[in-house]
């Protein structure tokens, strides 16, 4: 495995991963991936349809040679993509809806640790 970070190209298993690829949207995606959140969540965080994350989170895996979500997570977070600074920056724009998706009964482990905070 051999990371260049001067030019943003990584190399992982044989496959060229290009960050710059990856759009400031589809790292919101990663973002509440990374945070837990399912699919209709997330459409509701980012005002779009259920279809909509699902062919974003397809473009996602695609852009990172990654089969699933975990896989997807863990590249991101090994190759800097997603940072704590990333994550932050959403939660801060998308608080008031990130909050109101908690009262909706779907939790899970990381979203209680976050409205925690919110």
């Amino acid at each position: 495995m051999r990371k260049q970070i001067d030019n943003k190209n990584i190399l992982l298993a044989g496959q060229d991963i290009n960050i710059k690829h990856l759009t400031r949207r589809e790292k919101e995606y990663l973002s509440l991936m990374a945070l837990g959140f399912t699919n209709y969540q997330i459409a509701f965080i980012l005002s779009v349809t259920d279809s909509t994350v699902k062919k974003t989170l397809e473009s996602i895996y695609s852009k990172l040679y990654a089969s699933n979500r975990p896989n997807a997570i863990m590249i991101a977070i090994l190759y800097d993509i997603l940072t704590y600074t990333t994550i932050f920056e959403l939660v801060c724009s998308y608080k008031e809806k990130i909050f109101y998706s908690q009262k909706s009964g779907n939790y899970s482990p990381s979203n209680l640790l976050l409205c925690k905070f919110l």
